[in-house]
């Protein structure tokens, strides 16, 4: 009995590993369809998620003192998530793949068991973005 219950922890760990994986390299493919010239999403990235991130920057640069309103800060805040930020967007595909995946189940496991099991997908997946910024990703802020 106990071992069955090892057994079964185990595959569902191995699953959320996989979501994990899934999730970075959907992620990083993501991106690649964002920032690079010509890609299918490069308007998307350069036309509103870009100048959302960096109004204030851009002002500040061009030498404007302008206030922080609330509407400017909300676009920075969904823009991070929706690809500018790597880590956020590949943060809440894995999240999405977790919730799709937990979906299918007829039963779901304890609540224990799916608070450990997205955190080691969403683990996964920072190993995978953070290793790809530092040796894959050229020009990344993260690349050393």
């Amino acid at each position: 009995m106990v071992k069955q219950l090892t057994m079964e922890l185990i595959t569902i760990m191995l699953e959320f590993i996989l979501l994990g994986i899934t999730g970075g390299l959907l992620g990083v493919f993501y991106r690649n369809c964002l920032k690079p010239r010509g890609m299918i999403f490069n308007w998307l990235y350069y036309g509103i998620l870009k100048p959302w991130a960096e109004y204030y920057e851009d002002m500040e640069e061009r030498g404007y003192i302008i206030e922080k309103s609330f509407g400017r800060s909300l676009l920075a805040f969904i823009a991070y998530p929706l690809g500018y930020c790597i880590y956020c967007s590949t943060t809440w595909i894995t999240f999405f793949l977790c919730a799709i995946y937990l979906s299918s189940w007829e039963s779901l496991p304890n609540w224990q068991t799916i608070v450990i099991g997205t955190l080691l997908a969403t683990g996964v997946q920072h190993l995978i973005i953070v290793c790809s910024c530092r040796w894959i990703i050229s020009n990344h802020p993260d690349h050393l």
